[in-house]
């Protein structure tokens, strides 16, 4: 039997400012940096599957960082600095 519960089923790319969240309501981000002068560590506004609140939190460019996330509030310097993808599993 293959299970899917950590492999990247759905996704996509987060192309605008605001609030982001999925129907599903639980996902994955994978921060890539625009230039090489954009830092390997974003603290992005998150919601965290856990908590009541959004919180700032750190997340690593160029992996899959293994934090679930509720929402995304992205600002437009996020946007600036690096390609925001988002994945969810079943």
């Amino acid at each position: 039997m293959i299970m899917y519960e950590n492999l990247i089923m759905g996704g996509g790319e987060i192309t605008s400012q605001g609030t982001f969240k999925t129907d599903n309501g639980a996902f994955y981000l994978f921060i890539a940096p625009k230039s090489e002068s954009a830092s390997s560590v974003a603290v992005l506004n998150v919601k965290l599957s856990r908590n009541k609140q959004n919180t700032d939190y750190p997340f690593v460019a160029g992996i899959w960082n293994p934090v679930v996330v509720n929402s995304v509030d992205v600002k437009a310097t996020d946007l600036q600095n690096y390609r925001i993808f988002w994945g969810e599993t079943l």
